[in-house]
């Protein structure tokens, strides 16, 4: 298992509720709700991540 940096755990969170809030406004909500979003803002961090590789030049 890889350690999860603080940065990283916040910013997954913040994509989590984002995505949670996004099913709720939409009126999708439904119990696979949580795991939908989970996987979302794994998908959201992936990509921030590579961003903020790629805009410190690596």
């Amino acid at each position: 298992m890889s350690k999860v940096l603080k940065d990283q755990e916040l910013a997954w969170i913040g994509f989590a509720s984002a995505a949670l809030t996004g099913y709720l406004a939409n009126g999708k909500y439904d119990e696979n709700a949580p795991k939908q979003a989970a996987v979302r803002a794994d998908e959201l961090l992936e990509e921030f991540q590579k961003r903020v590789k790629a805009a410190n030049g690596h």
